[in-house]
Parts: C-alpha cells; sequence; structure tokens
C-alpha cells in the first residue's frame, strides 16, 4: 500500500497540523521530554517550524471555535487519520496513556467525525508498539492487531503518509512503513 508525501498539502494545513500536536502535547498539563523530541521530528519531517508564531497560534485553540476550523482543514486535506495516529503516539511517548489524554483525543475524534471503529483500530495500532524497540519484540496477539489494522486501512483506503508516525520507535516506525508499503490488500 501507499504511503503519500504530506509536505504536498498547503502549508496553512501542515502549519495547523503542527499547531494542534503543539496544543495537544500541553493536554496533560506537562511537556515531557519525549513529547518535546516528538514535535521537534515531526517538525522536521514537515518542514513547519515550531517557531513563536505556531506557539501562539497553540494557545489560540484552546478557542473551541478555532480549534474546530483546524480540524476542518485536516479533514478537507485528508489529513485527519494521520494526525489522530501522530496524537496517540506523542501522547504515549511519555510511556502511557493518560485520562486527560484520552478525553482529549476522544474530543477530537467527534470533532473530527472519525467513526468510533476508525478510533478505536487507530489507537490499538499505536498501543501496540508503545514500548517497543523492535517488531521482532511484539507478541502474537498483538502482531494481529497490526494486521487488523493494515486490513482496515487498505480497505477503507485511508490516507497515511511518510511523514505520519507509526511509533515513538523510530526503528519500529520505519519497520511498520515497509510492512505496511509492501502489503498488497485484497478487497
Amino acid at each position: 500500500m501507499e504511503l503519500k508525501d504530506i509536505s504536498k498539502k498547503p502549508t496553512e494545513a501542515l502549519t495547523g497540523y503542527m499547531c494542534l500536536l503543539r496544543h495537544m502535547s500541553l493536554a496533560d498539563g506537562i511537556l515531557d521530554e519525549k513529547e518535546e523530541k516528538f514535535l521537534t521530528q515531526q517538525s522536521e519531517r514537515f518542514g513547519v517550524q515550531l517557531g513563536p508564531d505556531c506557539m501562539e497560534k497553540a494557545e489560540v485553540l484552546a478557542n473551541p471555535i478555532e480549534l474546530l476550523k483546524q480540524y476542518n482543514i485536516l479533514v478537507e486535506q485528508d489529513m485527519h487519520h494521520s494526525f489522530l495516529m501522530d496524537l496517540v503516539v506523542m501522547a504515549a511517548a511519555d510511556g502511557s496513556l493518560e485520562n486527560r489524554e484520552r478525553e482529549f483525543l476522544q474530543r477530537i475524534k467527534s470533532q473530527i467525525n472519525i467513526p468510533s471503529s476508525d478510533f478505536h483500530n487507530l489507537i490499538s495500532f499505536s498501543q501496540v508498539t508503545f514500548g517497543c524497540d523492535d517488531i521482532e519484540n511484539i507478541d502474537e496477539k498483538s502482531l494481529n492487531v497490526l494486521e487488523n489494522f493494515y486490513r482496515w486501512a487498505g480497505q477503507r483506503q485511508i490516507s497515511l503518509y511518510h511523514q505520519t508516525s507509526f511509533s515513538s520507535s523510530e526503528r519500529v516506525d520505519e519497520q511498520l512503513k515497509q510492512i505496511y508499503q509492501e502489503l498488497e490488500i485484497d478487497d
């Protein structure tokens, strides 16, 4: 299956995406070192600076109307599944998914109208790789979750990108993307 290049999306959408990630990084009230590393990594992947403008926009996103406008841009640009995956990976970068982070993710799911089944597939996929440093270390049950995610993404033609985070571990991220790209999904 194909991973697209998100950098071809409009600059406004890419900047908004990164500012939303920045906003989410503060959902639990703490900007963890691993979350900050993730933000920097994504900023580089997207070619978007996390400068003062993004920090200001992240603060503006505390306004529900502004937040909804930004979500709508992600949906229009078909970046919303990728965005949720990045949010889950970032939220769990510190080793766990806190209740406040789960609640925030649920609100986002509702606001961008992602069906619950899609949301749970994204969460389950991301959780399988928490703390994993090599896919060889993933147990059989978790491998089934990965397989089901790939099948679901292919059948639903979910847009995922080279820049989407499949895991907080760079090695696992690369391994999972390689598998994703090698798969041929039967209808």
